[in-house]
């Protein structure tokens, strides 16, 4: 007998799925094979998951291309890049290049320009300090071979321009080390609180016996007493650099003022001579590095080193001619402990 309910009975060897219900003496009884559930549970098994499973794999594969749509410039430009040597500074041609990397290739042409002018600017310098060393170095050679022929008195005065131009060699070596060497975290280092007469005397003092030699007048008006919290030594060198060119240009018994102005926020230095200017046209590039002009000779490096020290100060270089020479003016900030340098 079959229990209410849902039940499996086997009958002549076939299995099926019994549900009975009796209720106020009526039952109704339905039956199904098993077979049959099974090969109905077979097909709507197989008509969700086959196309699940499709569905699936056409997402695979479509992501798959798309992907490979969308970083097809990227490879490309990868391509690009390893084709290119080391020393490749050429710009890609944004013709070349897909849309959606253009603003990327624009920017990085932008970089290869910046590094391919820092390059040529190093091979200028490297080929001028080379000519630049070369001059004194001639000249010492030339005054100990003329030296070797001579006896006496003569061979002393050879000796002493040997030695001079050594010294000049010294110190064409020494703003070349200084230039080298230039740059914000070194000069934090070294920075300590100084006068603005402190720093002016810093930068005359190994300038007195070429003042004596020349007969140079310094008129040195100091009108500031606040300290700046700077690096004396560098601020110095800088100031001596402008001073030096102004007594080196500068014709015996010719003056060459200094005078020192206080603001509010920043102190200023002014270097005028009586030497007759320089072209104006070369005024622009005068703090460029072996600058030359055909009334006074080179410049060198010094108001290059001058404008390195002052741009890493924040400060403010200025040069022009006035009625009798030329003026330089230095504008420094005057920063506090706590502010340092940046």
């Amino acid at each position: 007998a079959v229990k209410d309910g849902y039940s499996f009975v086997r009958d002549n060897g076939t299995i099926w799925r019994v549900f009975k219900l009796t209720e106020h003496g009526i039952t109704v009884t339905t039956a199904e094979k098993l077979d049959k559930r099974r090969q109905l549970f077979n097909i709507v098994l197989i008509g969700v998951l086959i196309p699940w499973i499709l569905a699936v794999l056409t997402l695979i594969i479509s992501l798959y291309f798309i992907i490979q749509r969308v970083f097809k410039p990227m490879t490309q430009l990868q391509d690009h890049f390893d084709k290119r040597t080391g020393t490749s500074l050429t710009p890609i041609d944004i013709q070349d290049v897909p849309t959606e990397v253009k603003g990327v290739i624009a920017g990085f042409n932008a970089l290869l320009a910046r590094v391919k002018e820092v390059l040529e600017s190093e091979r200028r310098f490297t080929a001028d300090a080379a000519h630049e060393l070369r001059t004194p170095l001639a000249g010492i050679t030339t005054q100990l071979q003329v030296a070797m022929l001579k006896q006496g008195s003569d061979v002393d005065s050879n000796i002493k321009q040997a030695n001079l131009a050594v010294k000049q060699l010294s110190e064409m070596l020494d703003q070349l080390l200084m230039l080298a060497r230039l740059d914000a975290e070194q000069m934090a280092t070294i920075t300590v609180s100084a006068t603005a007469k402190v720093i002016t005397e810093k930068a005359l003092s190994p300038l007195q016996s070429l003042i004596e030699s020349k007969q140079i007048v310094i008129e040195k008006i100091i009108n500031s007493d606040k300290g700046l919290y700077v690096p004396q030594e560098l601020v110095a060198v800088a100031l001596r650099n402008v001073i030096k060119n102004a007594i080196q240009f500068s014709s015996t018994g010719q003056s060459v003022s200094i005078l020192v102005t206080e603001q509010t926020d920043h102190i200023t230095w002014q270097i005028s001579d009586e030497a007759g200017g320089i072209d104006q046209e070369l005024l622009p590039n005068v703090t460029n590095r072996f600058v030359h002009d055909k009334k006074k000779g080179n410049f060198g490096l010094g108001l290059s080193i001058t404008k390195a020290v002052i741009d890493i100060l924040n400060g403010q270089l200025d040069i022009n001619n006035n009625k009798t020479g030329l003026t330089v003016t230095i504008s420094l900030p005057c920063l506090s402990n706590s502010e340092s340098i940046t």
